[in-house]
């Protein structure tokens, strides 16, 4: 069997588990503050704090409880999808909820999108498909059912033309895949090494890519029936009408949006006509396209997870929020290795993004480590100088793509214009590039702090006296 008939779970068996642990010394940062969300229920325990009332201002409003109370009841189509900004914790909450109903003895399924799809080469509606019939399959496999020889005959028969090119698989090439054991019956064995082959072809062979595509969109009601029947079977073995949760994590970090509405927007239709629930999250950006309106009534209910908001619309300082931060920061650090004015600033500077300030934390960590090694000191913290130094790091990443006109578009939200802001491309070009964040507990945007500052270091804004809000700089009173 080639590495290629392996599935992404055997190759991520072999990665020894993260260990997150609270950081001791300034060398432990860079593990503490990984970005990657939490996962385990331990890791749940010992870091999550909650964040949900300081979202949204409102501690009986949750998204992701609206989702997992949705996830509980039966619908003739289940697809639902998840908004959000990438890097403001929503993977962290999935996983939680994820957790929860699992509790209950629902069998969900995480599908990590990063990993399994080549998010920078045009992503097929015909991918997720697979991923998930891939997923109900494997999940028949995990709580022993007994798939249907005929719907095993349906699998064999829709994908044998695409993978091998012929009718029927050889002999010779069936191998066991993950969850099979040696000696089960040679049509599982088929099946399975079939869905090990379109796995490993979604990254790597366009061509299994293109054709798998032409197979869906023209034989679609069959596939569905596929997906119908293994999800019916895995909600009678479960029993209590438990039906199999499916999450697409990480389609949100689409970078370009020509390829995300097409992938939605073009192929709702086959995308939410499911009847079992599925979660995809979604690039917040395209909640502000046109095609939006049209597209949103194809899902049972779309939920839009909201930043940390760290003041309020009329520039009022937000308590809430700066303290929800300190303490995810204080859960994964030792008293004392951030100076409290470092922590401060980096807060205040980016926004309510838990990217964004995780990132600047390790890159401040970095600056501190280094001074250590030079100076023959170990004992280093973080000081205000390292975070001013990590802080231009992170505003480098997030002006680059700025250009032209957007300098103005930008500049006349700081200076006030919050809420009414025409649904334009430079707005979700913005909003891609996180050089606006969109706050939902009262649904207004605000430029991200460290684009501000570049911005008046442009001289397009100016903060007004007393420095509590910004108004247009020289530039602006030009035009």
């Amino acid at each position: 069997m080639s590495d290629f008939d392996i599935y992404t779970e055997d190759f991520e068996s072999l990665i020894p588990p993260r260990k997150l642990k609270k950081a001791q010394n300034i060398e432990e940062i860079a593990d503490a503050f990984d970005g990657m969300p939490l996962v385990t229920p331990e890791e749940m325990r010992d870091f999550y704090i909650e964040t949900m009332d300081a979202r949204t201002g409102n501690p009986n409003k949750s998204p992701i409880f609206n989702l997992e109370k949705a996830c509980r009841i039966p619908r003739e189509r289940g697809a639902m999808l998840l908004l959000g900004h990438r890097g403001c914790g929503k993977s962290t909450e999935l996983n939680k909820m994820k957790l929860r109903l699992e509790t209950e003895g629902r069998q969900v399924v995480m599908i990590q999108c990063d990993e399994r799809l080549p998010l920078e080469n045009n992503p097929r509606f015909s991918d997720l498909l697979i991923l998930m019939g891939e997923a109900l399959y494997q999940t028949a496999l995990k709580v022993d059912v007994s798939i249907a020889p005929d719907t095993l005959k349906l699998i064999q028969s829709f994908w044998t033309p695409v993978v091998f090119e012929t009718e029927r698989v050889k002999e010779e090439t069936v191998s066991v895949g993950a969850g099979v054991e040696i000696g089960a019956p040679p049509l599982l064995q088929a099946v399975t090494n079939l869905f090990a082959k379109l796995n490993s072809d979604l990254k790597y062979n366009d061509t299994v890519r293109e054709k798998s595509e032409t197979r869906i969109k023209h034989n679609y009601a069959q596939w569905r029936n596929v997906l119908w029947r293994l999800s019916d079977a895995i909600t009678k073995k479960v029993g209590g009408g438990k039906q199999p949760v499916l999450i697409f994590e990480g389609l949100d970090h689409l970078e370009d949006l020509e390829e995300a509405r097409n992938l939605f927007f073009s192929h709702a239709d086959k995308l939410t006509n499911v009847s079992f629930p599925v979660i995809y999250t979604f690039p917040i950006a395209l909640y502000y396209d046109k095609g939006f309106a049209a597209f949103e009534h194809s899902f049972q209910r779309f939920e839009v997870f909201p930043m940390l908001k760290l003041e309020t619309l009329d520039g009022q300082p937000y308590p809430e929020g700066v303290q929800r931060l300190r303490d995810i920061v204080s859960r994964r650090v030792a008293e004392g290795l951030i100076h409290p004015d470092a922590l401060e600033r980096m807060i205040s500077k980016t926004g309510g993004s838990l990217r964004d300030l995780f990132k600047a934390i390790r890159d401040a960590a970095e600056l501190a480590s280094y001074r250590g090694y030079r100076t023959g000191d170990p004992n280093q913290t973080i000081t205000p100088e390292d975070a001013e130094q990590a802080l231009k790091e992170v505003q480098g990443d997030l002006t680059r793509r700025i250009e032209g006109d957007e300098h103005k578009f930008l500049a006349e939200i700081c200076a006030g214009k919050r809420r009414e802001i025409e649904r334009s491309k430079t707005l979700l070009d913005m909003l891609q590039a996180r050089a606006v964040l969109e706050y939902n507990g009262e649904r207004w945007f605000n430029v991200h702090p460290l684009v501000a500052d570049y911005l008046e270091e442009l001289h397009y804004v100016r903060r007004k006296e007393g420095g509590a809000a910004w108004e247009k700089g020289a530039r602006m009173r030009e035009t």
